[in-house]
């Protein structure tokens, strides 16, 4: 889950951007952006990987769907976004690597997000519709999170640049 923020016509705000060195405002946008990630997306992504397997009494490889939905939850972190470039910083919902989570060739939390085809009928109809969880995650976070993300770094930027 992305999340985009850009500050325009705070001149106050850039003028103090400016007298901070960007070692300073770059510390404040990563480590604003992660405590947002983690206050608000990860648990509500929890959430609704738990809330996944409700009613479901299907099997996925050797699991019951309930047991992946809490497995799920139990494997969801936050990690800083790859390749990065100069000036921009971000942080993401992701899976930790545990083996627990590949069925054979397929990665169980993008089947269930995206839908899968049958086994052995790579590229056929899908056989499970997609049940999205991290998307409904992103729509359900992204206003609270940018308007916390704004304010949090409006504040922080302002203490940094009083000092």
């Amino acid at each position: 889950m992305n999340l985009g923020m850009t500050v325009k016509g705070a001149k106050e705000l850039e003028k103090m951007l400016v007298r901070l060195e960007k070692k300073d405002s770059a510390k404040i946008a990563r480590t604003e952006t992660r405590k947002v990630m983690k206050t608000i997306c990860a648990p509500v992504a929890k959430k609704n990987a738990t809330a996944l397997t409700t009613g479901a009494k299907s099997r996925i490889g050797s699991m019951a769907t309930e047991d992946i939905g809490v497995l799920i939850a139990m494997n969801i972190i936050v990690r800083g976004m790859k390749k990065m470039h100069k000036g921009s910083y971000g942080s993401r919902v992701a899976f930790k690597d545990d083996p627990a989570l590949h069925d054979g060739k397929n990665y169980i939390p993008y089947a269930i997000e995206y839908g899968h085809a049958a086994p052995g009928n790579s590229g056929g109809g899908k056989v499970a519709a997609p049940r999205p969880f991290m998307r409904k995650t992103f729509e359900e976070t992204k206003g609270p999170a940018s308007s916390r993300l704004g304010k949090r770094m409006v504040t922080e930027i302002e203490r940094a640049a009083k000092i």
